[in-house]
């Protein structure tokens, strides 16, 4: 197990309310320095969907449609389940209990 660190972001509106956000602090804890990642995911740039939107239209044949879409989940967090062995990377301590996630927590370099 290897617990990470509980933070409380505040940030006050332009209408004057006051919005709370507690956060995984895995920096702080070192959290990251205990994971071992096999691979980088790299966002695509721009330029990466142009080019490939211009090589399928390039090989598309006649009475072909190209279809663009942008995919975004709106509040993903907490959407993608963790496989069993991530679990113990996903843990806090909270008021001396162990506070657990089996979804995946955005910020960890485990995630």
């Amino acid at each position: 197990m290897v617990p990470a660190r509980l933070g409380l972001v505040t940030k006050t509106k332009p209408d004057g309310t006051v919005k709370l956000r507690v956060i995984w602090d895995f920096r702080a804890s070192d959290h990251n320095k205990a994971v071992r990642v096999e691979e980088r995911i790299v966002l695509p740039r721009i330029e990466d969907a142009v080019d490939d939107i211009l090589h399928l239209a390039r090989q598309r044949e006649p009475g072909d449609h190209l279809v663009w879409l942008v995919l975004d989940i709106k509040d993903a967090f907490h959407h993608l389940p963790l496989l069993q062995s991530e679990h113990r990377f996903h843990v806090a301590l909270l008021g001396g209990k162990v506070v657990s996630y089996r979804r995946l927590v955005f910020g960890s370099k485990a995630s």
